[in-house]
């Protein structure tokens, strides 16, 4: 587009798509930040509490020097659902202990490095998903300038394999 576009061109455009929206039918949401990842999430905590929904927040990052946020989300009033994660500090996520206590109805988002989203989307069995309806959401970020767009599964029944939709 910066290559074809001139000044004085006329441009069709449509209105914002959110490719990382909060599912309005989960009974409870689970965010899993990695780094900036949890700069979506920054919009989706107010969204969440006005809805009064259920929801609780894992933020992942290497160390104390290294983060982004961590200061306003411990002195935010919903700071109990806030739970950090400092790899430096052997503090890292346990995600099958995690995904080990999914209700049903959970929609996961996730948002960090690929190796933290990558972790969060391996198929159920192998992080010990309950058999449970949950379903995931992700927003990858890359260094270079390629797009991805959400990567979902869903585990409709504990005898069904994951698929990807």
């Amino acid at each position: 587009m910066h290559q074809q576009v001139r000044p004085g061109d006329t441009l069709t455009v449509s209105t914002p798509n959110n490719l990382f929206a909060i599912e309005p039918q989960a009974r409870k949401h689970l965010l899993i930040a990695g780094g900036i990842g949890i700069t979506p999430f920054l919009s989706h905590i107010p969204e969440l509490e006005q809805r009064q929904a259920d929801w609780q927040l894992h933020y992942c990052f290497h160390d104390a020097d290294n983060n982004a946020f961590v200061d306003a989300l411990s002195a935010a009033p919903w700071r109990d659902r806030v739970n950090v994660h400092v790899s430096a500090l052997g503090s890292r996520l346990d995600l099958p202990r995690l995904f080990a206590d999914l209700e049903p109805g959970t929609h996961v988002y996730t948002c960090g490095p690929a190796a933290l989203n990558e972790a969060v989307k391996a198929p159920p069995n192998a992080i010990r998903c309950p058999p449970v309806s949950c379903t995931l959401s992700s927003l990858s970020l890359r260094i270079k300038a390629e797009r991805r767009l959400p990567w979902c599964w869903r585990v409709p029944d504990a005898n069904l394999p994951y698929r990807r939709t």
